[in-house]
């Protein structure tokens, strides 16, 4: 009897330590998957309603429109922010495609390729869980170089929202050149916080606000140069817009309608401020 017990309470211990050997060991999340992704656009502004092509009024008539002051200026920000980051959007995109494989600090690698200009990138995207946050690092390997760092940050795929640092891998030192808070929830619910961290650019420290909701969208500038900014408001259903900038017009907005011709803006015009509060 007493041995019958005996095997009961050995065989007992064993399952026991078994079953924490299988609940223990890597600390890689729920059955060893890989964190979520974050969305691309979180690094994403649409601007297409204005089909941007020049940030000058070198071709506008001699009395530029609204619309044409406007789209003017979405297209120095687009020159200034988005091409920084249309590269890393693509990048990030690739990795939906790819299968990671898990780190023994805990940690999961994307290793794939990237092609750029004709030429072929390796990039290792590292994810690894922080608490509610994932901590994201991308690093490009270029043909004959080191690897280098291309942009950081962190998410959490439970609020939607998360930040990007995007670095100048060309440069000395990778400095960074652009960083970005976004909440994101689909690319027509999206906003993004974004500030010019390149120290040798003019517009050091400036910020650019991104807004899109269903079919409002907004954009907003704060020249910190200066100390004035603007912002255009649009919308992709009925097409019209408004550009309200403080060296223009007294600070009052200026609208155009669905064909882009000049109005008088509606009762309302004037839009609230854009910042919204990001968990930082």
């Amino acid at each position: 009897m007493r041995k019958r017990i005996a095997t009961v309470l050995v065989l007992a211990a064993t399952a026991a330590l078994l079953a924490a050997a299988g609940c223990g060991g890597s600390d890689n999340g729920p059955k060893a998957e890989p964190p979520d992704l974050p969305t691309t656009a979180s690094m994403h502004m649409n601007l297409d309603y204005f089909n941007v092509s020049k940030p000058s009024l070198e071709s506008a008539p001699p009395a530029p429109t609204n619309f044409v002051l406007a789209a003017s200026r979405v297209g120095v920000v687009n020159l200034l922010v988005t091409v920084y980051m249309i590269p890393p959007e693509v990048a990030l995109g690739l990795a939906l495609h790819t299968t990671p494989s898990a780190q023994s600090d805990s940690s999961w690698v994307w290793i794939y390729t990237y092609t750029h200009n004709g030429s072929d990138w390796q990039l290792r995207l590292r994810g690894k869980r922080n608490g509610d946050r994932v901590d994201w690092e991308m690093y490009v390997v270029l043909p004959g170089k080191a690897s280098q760092l291309w942009f950081s940050g962190w998410s959490n795929a439970a609020t939607h929202q998360g930040q990007w640092n995007f670095h100048d891998f060309n440069r000395d030192q990778d400095p960074e050149v652009v960083s970005a808070y976004w909440v994101v929830n689909s690319e027509t619910d999206a906003f993004l916080d974004i500030t010019i961290e390149d120290a040798e650019s003019q517009y050091y420290s400036s910020s650019v606000i991104y807004s899109a909701d269903t079919t409002s969208y907004a954009l907003e500038f704060d020249d910190s140069s200066t100390g004035k900014g603007w912002r255009v408001d649009w919308n992709t259903a009925d097409r019209t817009g408004s550009l309200t900038d403080d060296n223009l017009n007294g600070g009052d907005p200026l609208c155009w309608d669905a064909d882009r011709n000049d109005v008088d803006c509606p009762p309302g015009a004037a839009r609230p401020v854009l910042r919204r509060t990001v968990l930082r």
